[in-house]
């Protein structure tokens, strides 16, 4: 069986969907199936071709063509055609809801086979008449990362001919166990891009009221984005100076070793998230979650089994979910004992594999 992944971005350039899918594609490797990737150039320009632990990777100039420039658009188109008939792959699988998939929607005919869609999330609310939606109508299954992502784009899709399930995102369990959580100086760790979406504005100021009644806290607040000035500006407002500390980017091999410092993790999401990576990896690690109930949260934290669930835009809410948990210990490790053992059956890595690779077969057989 050959697959033929399509990714908006890949390796180096690793966000949440890049680490699933990078679990997804060594799973897939070690089960025997033949998989290539091909993606969006990096800017600086990585090799063209090369290969990750004996994956193929083709990175070809995508928005050159998608900016207007007609020349790098045949060029890219061509390129394309050249590829899917040199791999000649079973299946086509996307991970993109993003600009790219309109070069495979006129690349079709170069190569036909059948197409699956998972969906991580839209970049936005489509119109009934837009391209993404003529895009899911074309495919021959979609696969949603939760089933909140999955209802979203089914929502704007309408009546679907094609079969479209769940297949919750998986990541493999770290070999680093988890830390005895210190609740007598506790930490409170946000982790993930600093922009709007993510609500580390409220965190922030969630935080502020937590101190009220717990003077001793701390926040984390690990990653990069543009929003980094001003939660640092609104920090320094709110007398926080000594008590937020901006890690910055962390390194992959670093991440498990950040939620060991944290006492639980905080996920303040205004937008719809599709899934939280976030939210997994800190109960991979045994911390409690207190995570809004926006999109595909819900099904990553159970309320009231492996974390606490709030309204986004209210930081008084998450001030006091933090505080239920901060002041009763007992009940906050035993949610974060629950959710570790959730962790590795309902979102491990083989579960995942073994999933995709049933929907492949499903889809062969038609």
């Amino acid at each position: 069986m050959k697959i033929l992944f399509w990714m908006e971005y890949f390796w180096p350039n690793i966000g949440g969907i890049e680490v699933v899918t990078l679990q997804l594609l060594l799973g897939l490797k070690a089960r025997g199936v033949d998989c290539a990737v091909v993606t969006t150039q990096s800017n600086p320009p990585l090799p063209e071709e090369e290969e990750y632990s004996g994956i193929p990777i083709y990175r070809l100039p995508f928005p050159d063509g998608l900016l207007g420039d007609l020349r790098a658009y045949k060029r890219i188109r061509e390129s394309l055609f050249s590829l899917k008939q040199k791999i000649r792959p079973d299946l086509i699988h996307i991970h993109s809801c993003g600009p790219t998939i309109f070069y495979e929607f006129q690349t079709r005919n170069a190569h036909p086979c059948p197409v699956l869609l998972t969906v991580h999330g839209l970049l936005s609310e489509p119109t009934k008449d837009s391209f993404i939606v003529k895009y899911l109508r074309s495919v021959d299954r979609i696969t949603g990362v939760s089933r909140a992502a999955l209802d979203y784009a089914l929502r704007f899709a309408g009546d679907l001919s094609c079969p479209h399930s769940v297949v919750y995102n998986g990541l493999s369990f770290p070999d680093l166990p988890p830390s005895p959580v210190e609740w007598g100086t506790p930490r409170i760790l946000m982790l993930g891009r600093l922009s709007p979406e993510k609500g580390f504005d409220v965190g922030l100021e969630a935080f502020s009221l937590l101190k009220k009644t717990h003077p001793s806290a701390s926040l984390l607040i690990a990653g990069q984005g543009r929003e980094q000035e001003s939660l640092s500006a609104r920090a320094r407002e709110l007398g926080l100076q000594g008590s937020v500390d901006f890690l910055g980017w962390i390194a992959p091999e670093d991440i498990y070793r950040t939620f060991n410092r944290a006492s639980l993790v905080l996920v303040p999401s205004r937008s719809l998230e599709s899934f939280s990576l976030a939210a997994l990896q800190g109960a991979q690690m045994g911390r409690p979650v207190v995570a809004t109930r926006r999109g595909g949260l819900p099904e990553v934290v159970l309320h009231g089994e492996t974390g606490l669930l709030v309204e986004s835009e209210n930081p008084e809410e998450m001030a006091q979910a933090m505080d239920r948990l901060i002041s009763d210990p007992a009940r906050a490790d035993s949610l974060g004992r629950e959710g570790r053992q959730r962790a590795k059956t309902t979102f491990g890595v083989q579960r995942m594999v073994e999933e995709y690779e049933s929907v492949y077969h499903a889809l062969l057989k038609k």
